[in-house]
């Protein structure tokens, strides 16, 4: 995540924006692996966050609420468009720099959630 925080550093760079929403989904399934195997739990080969949130959920319940849902599926929609500029049925779109933005805002409440449970 502070990889998408450097390369988007504020600016409104709309060429950086898909970028930044790359390392913001990958950063959350990042944090949501890293709580699986924290609980015995070999990560699935997925790159689905609601998925790999599902599955975090079983081991800690509390994290089943709304924001991390929302962070999640927010995310998500991120995977295929920031790796592949034209899907199959016709381009994607810009992402844009307010995306951006709550990409990593997304990225953060998963982050910020799941980190003290990874240190204790």
């Amino acid at each position: 995540m502070e990889a998408a925080r450097l390369i988007f550093g504020g600016e409104s760079s709309q060429a950086l924006a898909s970028i930044v929403c790359f390392h913001a989904q990958q950063a959350a399934e990042k944090y949501l692996k890293s709580l699986l195997v924290v609980h015995d739990e070999e990560p699935p080969r997925i790159h689905a966050l609601p998925e790999l949130l599902r599955r975090a959920v079983v081991h800690v319940p509390d994290l089943n609420t709304s924001a991390l849902q929302d962070a999640a599926n927010g995310l998500d929609q991120f995977y295929v468009p920031t790796r592949y500029p034209i899907e199959i049925g016709g381009p994607t779109g810009p992402i844009t720099t307010d995306e951006a933005t709550e990409a990593l805002a997304w990225a953060e409440k998963i982050a910020s959630t799941i980190r003290p449970r990874l240190e204790g």
